[in-house]
């Protein structure tokens, strides 16, 4: 059997953003397919993740001595800062140290480059990258970058719809109102996730509006409580069971309209529609191109927009487990691999 490792910043503890529950997930998919082992800064309760000093050049002779040990036929890099210029020298830096082994880099979440930055990265050249939408693919495809697309991925066991009882019993576990339609939103409670469009909604009273924050990111204390004070329900703690907080909604509401606000294949959607919750969403990164319009996945721009749809979808029978078979980790994993001939 073929030997793998993993490397990445993001294996840091809690696991509730996205990247790191990407990074996480992608490594226990891979190990369904080849020995597999993680390297990083925290190892975790499982024993998947070998500790490794990891400098901010990706240089060590730690993280050296460890490749040298382990004798690996393939190395996935997944940077915690995506495809930023210096992401791209660490993977250079790492494909230099990889002693034979083919290397591979993951970038989760699209940015803007200058045009120097942009013939930095082509002189680079980061031989084989994956990305989770054609916008990513076409802005490298520009510079000279072939890419291959890897869609995100979803715990299917984990994250499954419930019955009217169990929802019942999760919103008395998480003191969420009975009667009331409850709109959900994952995520860092920040600007950027344009999470004041919620606002909007304020003045529909059949309508509750929930939003849970990641704990990984700095939230913006002021814009937590103008919502708070306006009648939006907020968790802002780490909650292990968060396939709790999908399954106690009627809908799930994504938002973000920058770039730099998500990864551009938001896992929380992902979630979502595990959950079997009809989904409400931006036409944001690679969503459009996985998930055509139906009536119980739809896309909006404006907040009128919002309103009006979340009136059309409250009468919907929703079916949307139906399309996150393909989306299991295992599944992502077998492509990621397949690409790059592992297995």
């Amino acid at each position: 059997m073929k030997k793998v490792l993993l490397l990445s910043e993001l294996f840091v503890p809690p696991y509730d953003e996205g990247m790191k529950v990407t990074a996480l997930n992608l490594l226990k998919g891979i190990k369904h397919h080849v020995d597999c082992i993680g390297l990083g800064p925290c190892e975790d309760e499982n024993g998947l993740i070998q500790p490794t000093a990891i400098s901010k050049i990706l240089y060590s002779k730690r993280l050296r001595k460890e490749i040298n040990r382990q004798k690996p036929d393939f190395i996935f890099y997944i940077p915690e800062a995506s495809a930023t210029l210096h992401s791209f020298i660490r993977y250079r830096v790492l494909r230099f140290i990889s002693k034979g082994a083919g290397t591979a880099m993951v970038a989760l979440q699209n940015r803007e480059y200058s045009s120097l930055t942009q013939r930095i990265i082509t002189f680079i050249n980061p031989h084989t990258l994956f990305v989770p939408s054609t916008l990513m693919s076409d802005i490298f495809k520009k510079i000279g970058i072939d890419t291959h697309l890897l869609s995100a991925g979803v715990d299917i066991e984990k994250f499954t719809p419930v019955s009217p009882e169990t929802k019942y019993a999760l919103r008395e576990k998480y003191q969420v109102p009975q009667d009331k339609y409850i709109i959900l939103h994952v995520g860092h409670i920040r600007a950027s996730r344009n999470v004041k469009m919620f606002l909007s909604l304020i003045d529909q009273p059949e309508m509750q509006v929930l939003l849970v924050g990641s704990t990984s990111t700095p939230q913006e204390d002021e814009l937590k409580r103008e919502l708070r004070q306006a009648g939006i329900l907020i968790i802002d703690k780490f909650v292990p069971e968060n396939q709790e907080l999908y399954q106690l909604a009627d809908c799930y509401v994504f938002n973000v309209r920058e770039r730099s606000g998500a990864m551009e294949f938001p896992i929380s959607v992902l979630e979502a529609i595990a959950c079997n919750l009809p989904v409400l969403t931006t036409p944001f990164g690679s969503l459009p191109e996985n998930f055509p319009a139906s009536d119980d996945f739809r896309y909006f721009t404006t907040s009128e927009e919002l309103k009006n749809e979340l009136q059309n979808m409250r009468n919907c029978i929703s079916k949307t487990r139906e399309r996150v078979e393909k989306f299991s980790w295992k599944n992502v994993a077998n492509q990621l691999l397949g690409k790059c001939r592992v297995l």
